[in-house]
């Protein structure tokens, strides 16, 4: 049997490790003591940015007073995931290239994470913000850059959200590559992208809305307006991708794609435009144009793509369903399926014509024969609102609104550029 004696230094011994494991619990659970930090032009130039953010601790915030800023600042810093570092300031905040080092981005995150961005603006400088190095879990809201090589450009980044962005007259507007994945871009707009430098090849015009490199993945776009670019308003190599609630117009690649695993839903996607080479001829000018690899096209419309408004390589495959093709233009086509060059077949003997799979699909060209159709696809006139005027929301008593295909009506609409 155990003696009073003992039971009270067993009774002092467990008070003392209760009240020692309390405090440890309790100094765990202490939050972050986050600061908030403004500064203003005149208190700034490229050098003390970069010893500012440096200071920064997880939790903190850094406002940016309305005014002109220099850039180049490196972070050397990260967040955490319950207190990121912020960085933020006004439609009245901008950074101007003429006051940062060529070829140097404003921000750049250097391998550290759990960093946002938030309401900042963005002219002449080569990007607004950069994420590599492995940075992770970057947040970039209400971003505006124009005449920037790029507004965002990643390198082995994950776990980014672009959203609520828009960006003008860039070399490429967002731009990932190496091993980047896990990224959304969330009510993005990009405008007249054009990717000149020297020596750029005129044969074949460069510049995209979005462009996403070969070894990316887990990407997503949604409600996006990508228009008016040199190439594609979304060319997309990577795979494992979706994209929702898309419109492109004006560029010569509405959607560009070359990986797998891709599905496009309530895309409107016309008014593609062929480039006039050098030598008279053109090229491509396509609503979607699937140059490799295998993708889904779902509840779509394309309207009045140049050379085609779907076209499809040799080798790739595109799935189409509850969607809308139609042209008004006399020459070009609803689809063009590309077949195998000699080329093609001393690489690859058993290489396929490109391949287009069709379902409840409604095809139209008005004073045009009918073309002989599979039974999954219906000709006739699918009455959208206002053709002429460029109105592609389907009436609901007509037969493609009857069909089940409904576009939804924000983006049946041409936008009007902000």
């Amino acid at each position: 049997m155990y003696t009073k004696k003992f039971c009270c230094k067993l009774t002092k011994r467990l008070s003392v490790f209760l009240i020692f494991s309390v405090l440890l619990f309790v100094e765990s659970v202490q939050p972050v003591f986050a600061s908030i930090y403004r500064i203003s032009p005149k208190d700034v130039t490229a050098y003390s940015l970069t010893t500012t953010i440096a200071g920064l601790k997880p939790g903190d915030t850094l406002y940016f007073n309305d005014g002109t800023y220099p850039g180049g600042a490196q972070f050397k810093v990260s967040g955490t995931e319950t207190a990121p570092i912020i960085l933020e300031g006004s439609e009245r905040v901008l950074f101007n290239g003429k006051r940062i080092a060529k070829n140097v981005p404003v921000f750049q995150t250097n391998g550290q994470s759990y960093l946002q961005f938030k309401n900042l603006s963005f002219h002449g400088v080569r990007a607004g913000v950069q994420i590599d190095g492995g940075s992770h879990h970057i947040l970039i809201d209400g971003l505006r850059a124009d005449h920037c090589q790029f507004a965002v450009k990643m390198k082995d980044a994950s776990f980014v959200t672009v959203q609520n962005s828009f960006a003008d007259n860039s070399r490429n507007a967002f731009r990932g590559e190496g091993d980047t994945h896990d990224v959304e871009f969330l009510h993005v707009k990009a405008f007249n992208s054009k990717d000149i430098y020297k020596g750029y090849d005129l044969k074949f015009l460069n510049g995209d809305g979005f462009i996403f490199e070969k070894k990316t993945y887990n990407l997503r776009f949604e409600n996006i307006i990508s228009a008016n670019h040199w190439d594609a308003g979304l060319d997309i190599k990577g795979s494992h991708v979706q994209i929702t609630h898309v419109e492109s117009y004006g560029c010569k690649n509405g959607v560009k794609l070359w990986g797998e695993d891709i599905t496009v839903r309530d895309a409107l996607l016309h008014e593609a435009k062929s480039q006039e080479r050098p030598d008279g001829s053109k090229v491509d000018g396509a609503g979607i144009h699937l140059c490799a690899g295998s993708a889904v096209l779902l509840q779509s419309t394309l309207v009045d793509n140049e050379q085609a408004d779907i076209k499809i390589n040799a080798g790739a495959k595109l799935s189409t369903e509850n969607c809308v093709v139609a042209r008004k233009l006399p020459k070009g086509n609803l689809w063009h399926l590309e077949k195998p060059s000699k080329k093609d077949l001393e690489k690859n003997p058993s290489k396929l014509p490109g391949e287009l799979i069709q379902k409840n699909v409604i095809a139209f060209q008005p004073n045009a024969e009918p073309l002989s159709l599979p039974p999954t696809v219906v000709w006739v006139d699918p009455q959208f609102e206002n053709w002429e005027e460029g109105n592609y929301c389907l009436r609901r008593e007509g037969p493609a609104y009857q069909n089940g295909i409904q576009v939804l009506g924000a983006i049946c609409r041409k936008p009007v550029k902000d």
